[in-house]
């Protein structure tokens, strides 16, 4: 966008209208220097998994490629990473401890450098006479003017952090951003807590006159991008849904039940992901073992092939696909645990099973939504304080859990008929 005409030197200096800070870690000397192993190491791990992938998929489910020349190339380039990763074999003590040291010290550097608040960046939105906004950033070494009108909404996203020459998860942060009419979006902060975020966009909503959503979030209230569609909530004859509502004069009990469908959906996922984690295990074996042959050839040694336990496959393999179907278990768990909201005139109060995650004041409650983003879940809003749920497994389940809350809400938000009691008297309710 050309720069706006130069402003008269009396006029009055902008009006700072936003300050916020974002995430933008600089890279260290040492990063230069670890460039090129990191590159080599993501070269070959894309390439690993992508022959992986392709075996995997032919195998199981019947997925060819109809291609000669493709098929022979992939062939010739499994060869080589077999061959490679039998002569890799041979110094893997040593190259896995350089690694393990290599990679401790950048992920040590980088959280150093996080908890110092040295990675966080300024971004700065001004206002000057004309009624022209200005955006400015240290990360940019550009600004870029706009005007009201051309803006469309607030949106706010879920992201990681990463960061280091290995690009180590740090975290998560909250994003703010500022979406044009011409769909282009502008980064304006981050931060580790949501009503933080939203403290911030609070005076940008006013000032601008937009209003401010979760991206793809459905839900209801004002952060809720679009709202729920009942009729597509509707279940076929004798299908139980997988949300429960217990309803007393006094409170809502809303929960999550798990259903023999979302039992049979995870083990469909456990057996597909679990599966090519064993696959992928068996395979590097074979491959060891495969490379070893042909290297036995290029060199003109004898040697001997083996599809048993024996050089290609350790104590060291099983230990790595116990860890991983552990791993997917435990996911699987916390997937499985059962969401718990009770709601009277003075509460909702959630539950994770039986532990307590926290509770928001009914009266105050502006917004519920849900956003397949991942990991965000179900969130809850006041105007200061913001509570979020794990995901229930199906995505209509979420936005029944959404619904029932509503309904829960229309009741007790209006004047309760009996004589209002007072808090400290109110017995609270056991958890679920």
């Amino acid at each position: 966008m050309p720069e706006p005409p130069a402003e008269n030197s009396l006029s009055p200096a902008p009006k700072l209208r936003h300050r916020g800070r974002i995430f933008a870690p600089r890279p260290s000397p040492y990063e230069r220097v670890l460039w090129p192993w990191v590159q080599m190491k993501n070269l070959f791990q894309r390439l690993y998994r992508f022959c992986l992938r392709l075996l995997w998929a032919e195998l199981l489910e019947g997925k060819t490629q109809e291609e000669e020349w493709l098929n022979l190339l992939l062939f010739v380039l499994f060869l080589f990473l077999s061959w490679l990763s039998y002569r890799l074999s041979q110094t893997a003590p040593w190259v896995a401890f350089s690694f393990f040291v290599l990679w401790y010290l950048d992920y040590a550097l980088a959280v150093r450098a996080y908890r110092r608040g040295q990675a966080w960046r300024a971004v700065e939105l001004s206002e000057n006479s004309a009624g022209l906004w200005q955006w400015r950033s240290q990360v940019a070494p550009f600004r870029w003017d706009f005007t009201p009108e051309q803006t469309r909404r607030l949106t706010i996203t879920l992201r990681e952090l990463r960061a280091g020459a290995f690009s180590h998860r740090l975290g998560r942060v909250w994003q703010l951003k500022l979406l044009l009419m011409d769909q282009s979006d502008w980064l304006l902060a981050e931060s580790e807590r949501l009503p933080d975020l939203l403290a911030l966009a609070q005076p940008l909503q006013t000032a601008l006159d937009l209003d401010c959503v979760f991206a793809d979030s459905a839900g209801w209230g004002s952060y809720a991008e679009q709202g729920i569609v009942t009729q597509s909530l509707a279940l076929p004859p004798g299908q139980r849904p997988g949300v429960g509502c217990q309803i007393t004069s006094a409170k809502w009990h809303i929960f999550s039940r798990w259903r023999w469908g979302d039992s049979w959906a995870f083990l469909k996922e456990l057996v597909r992901e679990s599966g090519f984690l064993i696959f992928a295990l068996l395979t590097s074996g074979f491959m060891l073992q495969a490379g070893r042959l042909i290297d036995g050839v290029l060199t003109a040694r004898t040697v001997t092939f083996s599809l048993g336990f024996g050089r290609g496959y350790s104590w060291l393999t099983l230990l790595s696909l116990v860890g991983a179907v552990g791993i997917l278990i435990y996911r699987g768990w916390q997937l499985s645990r059962q969401k718990h909201t009770v709601i009277d005139r003075h509460f909702l109060r959630f539950f994770l099973d039986q532990y307590a995650l926290g509770k928001l004041p009914t009266q105050q409650v502006v917004s519920a939504l849900f956003s397949p983003q991942k990991d965000v879940g179900l969130v809850f809003l006041t105007a200061d304080q913001a509570l979020i749920l794990p995901p229930l497994p199906q995505e209509s389940d979420n936005l029944r859990y959404l619904q029932s809350l509503y309904e829960a809400l229309l009741c007790f938000q209006q004047p309760p008929a009996l004589e209002e009691e007072d808090l400290e008297n109110e017995s609270t309710p056991d958890p679920p």
